[in-house]
């Protein structure tokens, strides 16, 4: 589905759109800490009879950036679902920071840093401004408004259509609000679900270099995608096909894999 105008348009430049500073959740630089800020080991999981994903083992460090790549229906979706608590494993274990977060509820999980972007990205129906302020939900009302001046600073575009209906906007300037609005409580990990469904490659390039900005301030990101694009984010990549953990490694041993640089990357 192509934008109706460029993001551009109505949003800041990507120079200009840098992300809020982190606040009192965010992760420290790469490597200061050993302990992963989330693991999944030996993951397994499905909806009812029907198992989707075998054995799948992910980490993400502290100011990292991992994507999960994979066509559609290779089970990147129920993976975060997974993460986040909204699908139960059938085998493993989840942890956060080195605990065993396996039997909490997602609500607990989202209470220690994590933030979650659908597809979708916002509640249409509902304005820029009580979107963003559904973000950071969880903070006392200080914080929030305290947030949300912050990230009208940061997301131009927000406080341009603050009053406007999210669903009145285009693709792409949905995808930054919703960004935005994940932003808002203060979130350590940042978990993304296909943030380029739907949009223009235009749209693409400026989703990618606002995350960027985000990567910069130290959150972590994970971020299940098809687009080859958000590659330029990670530090590294898992590839998963037909439920199965096909590759896991550095983005550049990734461009190295021939086969999957035929299946990905359309290279000979």
């Amino acid at each position: 589905m192509s934008e109706p105008a460029p993001i551009a348009s109505s949003a800041a430049s990507p120079a200009q759109a840098q992300a809020p500073a982190p606040g009192p959740g965010a992760a420290a630089a790469p490597g200061a800490d050993a302990t992963p800020l989330l693991e999944l080991r030996g993951i397994a999981a499905g909806y009812g009879s029907m198992q989707v994903l075998w054995d799948i083992d992910l980490s993400v460090a502290a100011g990292e950036c991992v994507v999960i790549l994979g066509a559609n229906g290779a089970g990147k979706s129920t993976l975060l679902r997974v993460a986040l608590g909204l699908v139960p494993a059938m085998q493993g274990s989840v942890w956060l920071r080195g605990e065993d977060v396996s039997q909490l509820r997602t609500d607990r999980r989202v209470a220690r840093g994590i933030g979650f972007m659908t597809e979708v990205g916002v509640f249409p129906e509902l304005s820029v401004r009580e979107n963003l302020l559904l973000g950071a939900y969880r903070l006392g009302a200080k914080q929030a408004r305290a947030n949300l001046e912050r990230t009208y600073a940061a997301f131009p575009l927000t406080a341009q259509f603050r009053s406007r209906p999210a669903g009145s906007l285009s693709g792409g300037q949905r995808k930054l609000v919703g960004v935005a609005k994940v932003l808002m409580g203060d979130p350590s990990l940042v978990v993304m679900d296909e943030p380029s469904s739907g949009l223009s490659p235009v749209a693409v390039h400026e989703v990618v270099e606002v995350l960027r900005g985000v990567e910069q301030s130290d959150v972590s990101l994970l971020i299940a995608e098809q687009n080859t694009a958000f590659l330029g984010l990670a530090q590294r990549a898992i590839v998963i096909e037909g439920g199965h953990r096909r590759f896991e490694g550095t983005v550049d041993a990734l461009r190295d894999d021939a086969a999957l640089k035929r299946a990905y990357f359309g290279i000979e």
